[in-house]
């Protein structure tokens, strides 16, 4: 292989797309050419800085596996090897960076219809239960006079899920969040989740308790760390059967 015949392999070489035989002659050319080497040089940091060029304009991290993918998506033709040159590299990042943005941009699309469909089902089951002419309301009241929060938790006999609602919440301090904890009456307390308030100070979530009839024998709201482990003595709102 010519001196030339090298030169037009290097982008391909610097983005793994060359076959074993090929691979192996641009190597041996590299060890004894200076001027191959320096060129490959500015060739390999275009592509190990690529990752993380997208990385900045990807909407979400890119994973540590990117790479491997982008290179394999973008693998030229062993017989179109030859022609690559610097131009051509620039067409080769450009069509990987839209490969990849678009395979990002699939994920998320993903993500979000799976959000949406958590969301549409949830909704289904807060009007199935708290609509339901059987359901059990139970009040949640603060233990102390003078605050206005309120809340309400729901069940329904035939369904394993709780519904829970809290009112009038004020914003929590900094690395705290409500918790809500259920008793059921084998004793067991179970953290049920987090009420997310919004800047009314509402809240809600539902609870799957994975059993029919799943009203609790104790329920109450507190203000903990976000990875609490169990309930802090004083409660926002309380309900005791």
């Amino acid at each position: 292989m010519t001196h030339e015949e090298i030169r037009g392999l290097l982008p391909a070489y610097a983005l793994g797309a060359l076959d074993a035989e090929e691979r192996d002659r641009v190597a041996a050319h590299l060890a004894g050419c200076a001027e191959c080497r320096s060129e490959y040089a500015g060739y390999a940091d275009v592509a190990d800085t690529l990752p993380d060029a997208l990385a900045l304009a990807a909407p979400s991290a890119v994973p540590a596996s990117a790479r491997s993918r982008l290179l394999a998506a973008v693998r030229p033709r062993r017989a179109a090897s030859a022609l690559l040159g610097t131009a051509a590299t620039v067409v080769v990042i450009a069509l990987a960076a839209s490969l990849l943005w678009g395979m990002r941009l699939n994920e998320a699309l993903a993500e979000e219809r799976a959000r949406t469909q958590h969301l549409t089902l949830r909704e289904e089951i807060v009007f199935e239960i708290v609509d339901a002419p059987g359901r059990t309301k139970l009040a949640l009241r603060p233990p102390v006079p003078g605050s206005p929060a309120y809340g309400k938790v729901f069940t329904r006999p035939d369904l394993p899920y709780i519904v829970a609602m809290a009112g009038r919440l004020p914003a929590p301090p900094a690395g705290k969040v409500y918790h809500l904890w259920l008793t059921f009456g084998d004793g067991r307390t179970v953290r049920a989740g987090v009420l997310h308030a919004n800047p009314a100070g509402f809240g809600s979530l539902v609870y799957d308790a994975r059993r029919d009839d799943p009203r609790p024998a104790h329920a109450r709201v507190t203000l903990d760390p976000p990875d609490a482990g169990r309930p802090s003595p004083v409660p926002v709102l309380l309900w005791d059967r």
